[in-house]
């Protein structure tokens, strides 16, 4: 399985929310400025995770993005499949069915908390 840019920078996105979880809200233009990254680019990712209830948003001077849950409750392939879609690709009982099983399980017991 190999995963889009798209989902890395994702990745990298809520690890930068978490970062500054207790203080203000993240600027996605200043997150944009540090890492280099398409604002308008970040700006798509950031809805998908939105309408996938992984992030909150508030607009204006001191709007941003917060997690909308605690890290230890999003799981990782919540986050790959809000950007990526459903992983589901594979079915049956031959050997590929078999591992995109295994894949998806082992990403389901995985959480944000154990990648931040």
């Amino acid at each position: 399985m190999f995963l889009k840019k798209e989902t890395e920078y994702a990745l990298r996105l809520l690890g930068a929310i978490e970062e500054g979880c207790s203080a203000e809200p993240l600027s996605l233009k200043t997150f944009a400025k540090d890492s280099g990254i398409s604002f308008l680019f970040l700006q798509r990712i950031a809805a998908k995770l939105k309408d996938a209830g992984i992030i909150r948003a508030r607009k204006g001077k001191v709007g941003g993005y917060w997690l909308s849950r605690p890290r230890t409750s999003i799981h990782i392939i919540d986050i790959i499949e809000a950007i990526e879609g459903p992983l589901d690709s594979v079915k049956g009982d031959n050997a590929f069915g078999k591992l995109n099983r295994a894949l998806k399980l082992f990403l389901k017991e995985k959480t944000l908390d154990e990648l931040v």
